[in-house]
């Protein structure tokens, strides 16, 4: 009878350190998250370089930022693959117009 109370004594031992580690991890995640929220609230439209504010303008078809101190232009790298896919459009659509 003791070795059946030994076993289920271990598996609520157990199953009471893997609630705790879940609640740990669970808790380390939303600490994380509030810290690269708190991170983002910091950096958010500013100069990479000067750290100054960021200004939106529009170039041709694509969004970008510029510093309002040193002119540096940022580019979201997302829009970096839209820029080059519109470009190579155009490219070609001239190139097919020549050849017409």
């Amino acid at each position: 009878m003791t070795k059946n109370k030994d076993l289920e004594n271990d598996y609520f031992l157990q199953e009471e350190a893997l609630s705790k580690h879940k609640a740990h991890v669970e808790q380390k995640r939303v600490n994380q998250k509030a810290l690269d929220e708190e991170l983002k609230a910091l950096h958010f439209m500013k100069c990479p370089k000067c750290g100054h504010d960021l200004e939106n303008k529009r170039m041709d078809f694509v969004e970008i930022q510029q510093c309002s101190s040193c002119g540096a232009l940022v580019i979201d790298a997302d829009k970096v693959e839209k820029f080059i896919a519109e470009e190579k459009s155009i490219l070609k659509s001239l190139i097919d117009l020549f050849k017409s």
